[in-house]
């Protein structure tokens, strides 16, 4: 991605387990347009990417129905992390 020179607004990933690989060849642009991030939770590859993201200055977090977005919580098992 970082080849393609783009500026995303929303960036989504859902690639079955590969989100740290993908991350990692997108970090220049995650870093320049600072978009949001959707990701299909994985508890395999999270604790990777969540420390690749955050090194950039994201944060992940939670989207409820009833209470919007909030602090990131391991409830659900289809759980969608924002950053």
């Amino acid at each position: 991605i970082d080849d393609l020179n783009v500026n995303p607004a929303l960036v989504k990933i859902d690639v079955e387990g590969f989100e740290a690989e993908v991350v990692e060849g997108m970090l220049a642009t995650l870093a320049r347009a600072r978009p949001v991030i959707m990701i299909e939770y994985n508890p395999r590859s999270f604790t990777r990417l969540n420390e690749m993201l955050s090194g950039l200055g994201f944060e992940a977090r939670s989207f409820s129905r009833g209470s919007g977005f909030g602090e990131f919580r391991e409830v659900e098992p289809d759980l969608n992390v924002f950053f």
